[in-house]
């Protein structure tokens, strides 16, 4: 099945696919921030911390760059959010993506 809107980047709010494409980016960008927040704290040789964190520094860059292209301006997220109020974030501008 296509979907024609993914080919224009025109969506609607009532597309189901859109809702879960950016519950998966933002799943994405958590578990990168989650990784940047333990792996420092981790006893390892230090050149395959410094490669692990590079690697989930350029995946939350991949995943920032999705939701640039998909939904404009999304919240940027650097840092694990631990309650309902650090959740309230706003939209971000390009030049900070």
């Amino acid at each position: 099945m296509e979907f024609p809107y993914w080919n224009d980047l025109q969506f609607t709010s009532n597309e189901n696919k859109i809702e879960s494409t950016y519950m998966y980016l933002f799943r994405g960008v958590y578990r990168v921030n989650i990784a940047l927040e333990k792996i420092p704290g981790i006893e390892m040789d230090n050149s395959l911390k410094q490669r692990l964190l590079a690697e989930a520094k350029f995946l939350r860059a991949f995943y920032y760059f999705h939701l640039r292209v998909y939904f404009n301006k999304p919240p940027l997220v650097l840092k694990v959010i631990s309650s309902y109020s650090e959740s309230k974030l706003p939209n971000a501008t390009a030049a900070e993506i």
